[in-house]
């Protein structure tokens, strides 16, 4: 009896911590939770609310790209963020409606402020750098490849990038779709507008999915899917868009690596397979139990992010992405435990 108290509060420990703030950011306020809606705001204009709720500046705007309505009839409007007329790259934040009335908004909006939307860095030379940092042979745009893509030289849209986490302050940046054939490789690349640094690589091509196991921190040997990549395989599949990667105890996602195994047996990082296997599981009962697939509802990438900073005891969900500490050692082990998965993820 007492070990079953000691289980119950541990889990309910996990999910008090689970649900505290993730770290505060220094510059660019992220806002990525759940807002219910009052009374009286629910009576309101769609850009009164967004006013009201984010205190929006003469910059800002917000507008409709999308309307969706679900099969118990309620209807979901997506608004995608501009700051000075330039998209925010990943800022997007959904009003929910029930009996024709907004009663809550989800998503994610980014406070962005003393951001220039003037490009110091030309097209061309924002170009040049992505692909140094591709280093292809060959791209899909390139004359004398046999893929007959008929695509035109990629010449990047200006975006406003933000690192979601607000540690890094909001940048203008060119992002490309680069597609190289001679290696296979295609990702959304954002370059630095001002100086043609590197910011973010959005892989759209994944090889393929394999049958694989694991070893998991908390469940033992699990099946999971990975996919295979060259000779070695990693913790990312595409049937369902289940991505996991390892920060390494640091807090730049940018520099995050894959989790990788010479086989299909996982046995490196119990705590990367363990929120894998999680993802894994979250996705497969809402997909079956609700019909719903992913936490949009389209099918979006689940991305994981495991060993986050150093003695870091919070799990939390950004709008974009999970990211897992590994607890202090003491009280609390790695954060990655299925009911802390699904609860972040649902």
């Amino acid at each position: 009896m007492k070990k079953a108290l000691i289980a119950i509060a541990m889990v309910i420990g996990h999910f008090a911590i689970a649900q505290n703030d993730a770290p505060r950011p220094i510059q660019n306020q992220v806002h990525s939770q759940f807002i219910n809606l009052t009374t009286s705001q629910q009576g309101l204009s769609p850009q009164q609310i967004f006013n009201e709720v984010y205190q929006l500046s003469a910059d800002d705007k917000l507008n409709l790209v999308s309307e969706l309505q679900d099969d118990l009839g309620q209807m979901h409007k997506k608004y995608q963020q501009f700051y000075k007329d330039v998209p925010v790259q990943g800022a997007l934040v959904t009003l929910h409606y029930q009996d024709n009335a907004p009663t809550m908004i989800s998503g994610y909006f980014a406070e962005v402020s003393q951001v220039s939307v003037t490009a110091q860095l030309q097209g061309k030379s924002a170009l040049k750098n992505a692909k140094a940092k591709v280093g292809a042979k060959q791209y899909a745009w390139e004359a004398g490849h046999s893929l007959h893509l008929d695509m035109d030289e990629p010449k990047g849209e200006l975006v406003v990038y933000t690192d979601y986490k607000g540690f890094s302050p909001a940048k203008l940046a060119y992002k490309f779709d680069i597609y190289a054939l001679d290696p296979l490789y295609r990702a959304d690349v954002y370059v630095d507008a001002t100086s043609g640094d590197i910011l973010f690589e959005n892989p759209r091509i994944h090889d393929a999915d394999a049958a694989a196991t694991g070893t998991s921190l908390y469940n033992g040997n699990v099946n999971i899917t990975a996919d295979q990549n060259g000779s070695s395989y990693r913790l990312r599949q595409s049937a369902d868009g289940i991505e996991t990667y390892d920060l390494n105890n640091g807090t730049n996602y940018t520099n995050a690596t894959d989790v990788i195994s010479s086989n299909i047996n996982f046995t490196s990082d119990p705590a990367a397979v363990q929120a894998h296997w999680g993802a894994e599981k979250t996705h497969s009962y809402f997909q079956s139990k609700h019909n719903r697939n992913s936490y949009n509802g389209s099918g979006a990438v689940i991305r994981s992010y495991v060993h986050y900073s150093s003695g870091y005891v919070n799990a939390f969900w950004d709008g974009a992405r999970m990211t897992y500490g590994d607890g202090d050692g003491v009280n609390y082990g790695p954060l990655v435990s299925l009911d802390i998965v699904g609860h972040e993820i649902a």
